[in-house]
């Protein structure tokens, strides 16, 4: 079995429970390579999980020619310096969702993929997991024989809660400060761009903290029922959020969020067919060896409710084998099929984000 020489960009807390940890562990990756500007950690972490090299920064781990493949977990602001360097240097790229901060950014990203063609794959972790993924295959099914009827409406809601489930520190703390993002030296870039440019100051930082959660369930809306959806309406405020979307003239679809306290973890997706519906519900991030739980609803004159059962499986480490053997067997050319949740398909989550936000006018710059 052919190894990966796998590097890492950022050691922090989601950098060592979510990704480190997952790919160090698969028999086909070798991790020689650890970007991390914070000294102690960076050697503390090298140690646990015998990496031979470490790096200051990503411009260092670029320049390392055994590298074909980084996974760069850093804050999503950060993905458009980084990626965009990482790509430059030929390297296959993972980056946590979501893609950027901004559908421009995306879109230089996707190009910097298609023009030095490597995969970039942003983590929208939701997709490898095996229940959503029954979910994804028995709504294909339906949507290719018709047995359900047509489709009717969709509805995601995320109210969040106790995402961690506990583990509440990193693998290893240092207590060194998180150092500065990295930047482009050009001012005017793309790359330092902190939000769409239609949007008020303050509607750039409501616009990154939705993307940053309900990305995921944009995602998710989008890869069970794939369709192009439009923005019709939409109510952001500080604590909860509503949109309405439609994939059709007679179907709609309803994201809703909240942030409130819970000591569980509230997130559901529905997906309603003339003759049935199919209920999704996804675990915490962090619960690990738990896979969403699928309830389907078939109407008829002898009603069932049937519920299938995913095997026990954590979506981060399978989402890490997905893009380790996706590099492992890469071709050239097949920058956008070659992974499930490509810089493409994550260009299409953040303009329709931007036209949510065009929906509730408030968000928007004066002309």
């Amino acid at each position: 079995m052919r190894k990966i020489k796998f590097g890492m960009v950022g050691a922090g807390f989601m950098g060592q429970r979510a990704h480190l940890s997952n790919f160090a562990a698969l028999p086909n990756v070798e991790v020689v390579a650890l970007a991390e500007p914070r000294k102690e950690l960076a050697k503390r972490v090298a140690e646990q999980y015998h990496i031979p090299r470490i790096y200051a920064s990503h411009q260092e781990l670029a320049e390392d020619r055994e590298v074909e493949a980084v996974a760069a977990i850093l804050p999503h602001l950060s993905n458009a310096t980084v990626a965009a360097d990482l790509l430059k240097a030929k390297k296959h790229v993972l980056v946590e969702k979501p893609i950027a901060g901004s559908a421009h950014q995306a879109e230089e990203l996707a190009r910097l993929a298609a023009e030095n063609d490597r995969i970039m794959m942003v983590g929208v972790m939701k997709r490898y997991d095996a229940g959503v993924e029954l979910a994804q295959q028995r709504i294909a099914d339906w949507l290719r024989t018709s047995e359900m009827g047509q489709p009717l409406f969709v509805k995601a809601l995320c109210y969040g809660g106790d995402w961690i489930c506990n583990v509440d520190r990193p693998l290893i703390s240092t207590g060194e400060a998180p150092p500065p993002p990295p930047v482009s030296p050009d001012p005017k870039s793309w790359q330092n761009e902190d939000g769409p440019a239609f949007l008020s100051p303050s509607g750039r930082q409501e616009f990154q903290r939705f993307t940053n959660i309900f990305i995921h369930n944009l995602n998710l809306i989008r890869y069970l029922m794939p369709k192009r959806f439009e923005a019709v309406s939409a109510r952001i405020g500080a604590k909860t959020m509503a949109a309405m979307l439609h994939f059709g003239e007679d179907t709609a679809a309803v994201l809703e969020g909240a942030f409130v306290p819970s000591h569980g973890w509230q997130e559901e997706t529905r997906v309603v067919f003339e003759k049935g519906w199919l209920d999704l519900f996804t675990p915490p991030p962090l619960l690990i060896n738990v896979p969403a739980r699928v309830v389907i609803h078939q109407m008829g004159p002898q009603p069932l409710v049937l519920e299938p059962k995913a095997p026990w499986s954590w979506a981060f480490r399978r989402q890490a084998e997905h893009f380790a053997a996706a590099v492992a067997d890469y071709q050239p050319g097949s920058f956008t099929t070659a992974v499930r949740s490509p810089a493409a398909d994550a260009l299409e989550d953040m303009r329709l984000a931007e036209a949510i936000f065009r929906a509730d006018s408030k968000y928007v710059k004066e002309a």
